[in-house]
């Protein structure tokens, strides 16, 4: 929050409309993992292979983000602040953190963080950091599936990174890129007093993630696909209504004119 506040009081950056999320983890000597988050980037750990959320996605549908928004002044329209901005916690932002007279907990949007902690156990494999261009494509449990399956590839943890942004990566489009989102990830192994490769070879031998035998299908289908049919569905379908409107237009312009004959 230190942070915000800075650039807030400094004029270089107090009038920039621009913001961005936050989630970070440490990882401390007496093995707990603390995990911060501000947004909707997101942060799970793998235990034996299950997916386990370390965060929460601060949403302005949120009950308690939506109470907060309404109480200092602003509203949900579309499922966004002030039918603007679709996360209701951010760094920067600024201009949702006018209200002199409240704190900055208290405004429509605010940087205060969510503390999660997390006791290190034997069954714990890795955590998963990312902001929200993979978690609209992939649920938690099948960004877990996709590392097992990298590993059992014998793919280095930079490498699933670069193969996960590829598999959510959008089809290059004609429209406008509607929809679309930037996308970071990173990976951290648990190595739990094991060296990197003995790390590796764990997973390897307890994963049961099934991996085909053709290293080029070892990456399931993205749901990028199905994400942009959508988008041309819906375009269509605009058109389509278009083109019904146009039509009753046109049926209405010539009942008129029948009208007219009669009268003349």
């Amino acid at each position: 929050m230190s942070v915000d506040k800075a650039l807030l009081e400094d004029n270089n950056y107090a009038l920039d409309p621009s913001g961005c999320t936050a989630v970070a983890t440490l990882i401390t000597d007496d093995n707990h993992i603390i995990v911060a988050n501000a947004g909707d980037s997101r942060a799970i750990i793998s235990i034996a292979g299950r997916a386990k959320p370390l965060s929460f996605d601060h949403k302005p549908t949120n009950e308690t983000e939506m109470e907060r928004i309404i109480k200092a002044g602003g509203f949900v329209e579309f499922g966004r602040v002030n039918g603007n901005l679709a996360l209701s916690r951010a760094i920067g932002d600024f201009e949702f953190k006018q209200s002199e007279n409240l704190s900055a907990e208290e405004q429509v949007v605010t940087c205060n963080p969510d503390l999660i902690e997390h006791e290190i156990t034997k069954d714990d494999e890795f955590i998963v950091l990312a902001c929200d261009g993979i978690w609209d494509c992939m649920t938690n449990q099948e960004v877990v599936d996709f590392v097992h399956k990298g590993i059992k590839l014998g793919k280095r943890l930079e490498e699933i990174c670069e193969d996960m942004m590829d598999h959510c990566v959008a089809d290059e489009q004609t429209t406008n890129g509607l929809g679309y989102d930037n996308m970071s990830v990173i990976i951290v192994g648990i190595l739990n007093g094991k060296s990197q490769q003995e790390w590796y070879n764990a997973i390897k031998k307890t994963s049961t993630v099934s991996v085909p035998n053709s290293p080029c299908s070892s990456t399931p289908s993205s749901p990028k696909v199905d994400r942009n049919n959508d988008l041309d569905k819906k375009e269509e379908g605009r058109k389509e209504e278009g083109r019904k409107e146009e039509g009753r237009k046109e049926e209405g312009r010539k009942e008129e004119g029948k009208e007219k004959e009669k009268s003349s």
